[in-house]
């Protein structure tokens, strides 16, 4: 649990274009000089980085210069494109909508996260008892 509130901003913060040689000390090593990790979230060529005060993750979100890696810069923010996944997320509904699979395969791994954590939540939510009209 967060040592503030996260109305002060959010402790999440995402790392992309990371090496497939990146591993998680390493993108510990780099950010725990702005404040105390909660935890490295490692996907494939991206991570997520909790910080345990939001004013730390804002600190790590500004800073101006990264380490290069082999591709090329990281890229660091926290959050996704919602026009996007919101945009992706009604097309699931659309019967004429088509090529949904290409489209969710090119989304910034934020936005591709953020979509499977949406569905996710909305078929558990679906399936709820109390979700049934009365």
């Amino acid at each position: 649990m967060p040592r503030y509130e996260d109305r002060h901003g959010s402790t999440r913060l995402y790392v992309g274009h990371l090496s497939s040689r990146t591993r998680t000390r390493d993108v510990e090593r780099l950010f725990s000089k702005y404040g105390r990790i909660r935890d490295v979230d490692m996907k494939r060529d991206f991570a997520f980085v909790d910080f345990s005060d939001p004013r730390d993750a804002d600190d790590a979100r500004s800073m101006e210069v990264m380490e290069e890696e082999e591709e090329g810069p990281m890229q660091i923010g926290s959050l996704p494109d919602f026009a996007e996944v919101y945009n992706f997320i009604g097309s699931v509904f659309d019967p004429d909508s088509k090529g949904r699979m290409k489209k969710l395969k090119e989304m910034d791994p934020i936005n591709f996260e953020t979509v499977l954590l949406l569905m996710r939540n909305l078929t558990v939510n679906m399936s709820n008892p109390d979700f049934e009209p009365s």
